[in-house]
C-alpha cells in the first residue's frame, strides 16, 4: 500500500467529530516559500528603513501572514483556523509587550528573543494584526472562488 492511499485510509477512517488540526506529514513546500518571502521582506523592511509607516505598521500588517504561513506550512486545519490562530498569536505577543515581559525575563536588547517579544506596547499594532488577518482571509476567499470556478 503507497504512503499517499495509507494516508487517505487514515483520514477516511478517523472519526468526523474529530476537528482537531494535524500536523502535516510532508511540509507544504507552497507555504514555506511564502514564509520564507515574507521574512525576507520584514528583515528588508527592519534593516533599511528606521521610521515611517511601512516600518512602523506595514511589518505588523505582514507578521500575521508570517505566523499563518508558517502554521500552513505544518498543520493541516481550515485555513481560516489558522488565521484566526496567527492573529491570536500575534495578540498575545502584544499582550506581553504590555507587561514588559522581555525586560521581566532580563532579555538583553538586541538579543533574537528580545526582538521577537518586541518590547512596546502600541494599540496601532493591534489594529495591523487585524489588517493582516483580514487580507488573509480574503486571500484565502479568493482562493476558494478561483478552485471553484475550475
Amino acid at each position: 500500500m503507497s504512503d499517499q492511499s495509507t494516508e487517505n485510509t487514515l483520514q477516511s477512517s478517523a472519526p468526523l467529530a474529530c476537528a482537531t488540526p494535524a500536523v502535516r506529514g510532508p511540509m507544504d513546500l507552497r507555504f514555506l516559500a511564502i514564509c520564507i518571502v515574507l521574512v525576507l521582506v520584514e528583515i528588508a523592511i527592519a534593516k533599511y528603513l528606521h521610521g515611517g509607516f511601512i516600518r512602523s505598521f506595514v511589518g505588523d500588517v505582514i507578521v500575521v501572514g508570517v505566523v499563518f504561513s508558517l502554521l500552513k506550512t505544518f498543520v493541516q486545519a481550515a485555513s481560516a483556523k489558522l488565521a484566526a490562530g496567527a492573529l491570536a498569536f500575534c495578540v498575545v505577543i502584544e499582550a506581553l509587550q504590555y507587561v514588559h515581559l522581555a525586560d521581566w525575563l532580563g532579555l538583553k536588547r538586541g538579543t533574537i528573543l528580545h526582538i521577537a517579544l518586541g518590547a512596546t506596547f502600541d494599540w496601532l499594532d493591534l489594529l495591523a494584526y487585524a489588517i493582516g488577518f483580514v487580507l488573509i482571509l480574503a486571500a484565502i476567499r479568493i482562493q476558494q472562488r478561483r478552485t471553484h470556478e475550475s
